[in-house]
């Protein structure tokens, strides 16, 4: 009976805001909630109420670049390094340049 239902938490992002495509991904112990945001970030939340646990803001690829995400969040794991995770991201070259936008892999070792 879906009428009984209840929801666990709400949270509401300010700034930066999450757009189409970003993650909402359950960590491998269930535990996090790992959150793409739209502007190349990482929040880490406690999946039980929502409180953020960490956060992770990558450095722009140059000045007056712009980061940009709607990316998901997978995990690995591998024996030189522990868990980890990956996510993409784009580096927007401004617009007043002939620069071409460029992407990156970001990879984070799981605390």
């Amino acid at each position: 009976n879906h009428s009984s239902i209840d929801s666990i938490f709400s949270r509401s992002e300010r700034t930066p805001v999450l757009s189409h495509g970003n993650g909402v991904v359950l960590s491998p112990d269930s535990k996090l909630l790992y959150v793409t945001r739209s502007d190349g970030g990482l929040n880490v939340l406690s999946a039980t109420n929502g409180e953020l646990v960490w956060a992770y803001t990558p450095e722009p690829n140059a000045n007056a670049w712009k980061i940009t995400c709607t990316s998901q969040v997978y995990f690995g794991e591998n024996h030189n390094v522990g868990q980890f995770l990956v996510y993409a991201i784009v580096d927007q070259a401004p617009q007043e340049t002939d620069l071409d936008s460029q992407s990156r892999i970001v990879a984070i070792s799981i605390p």
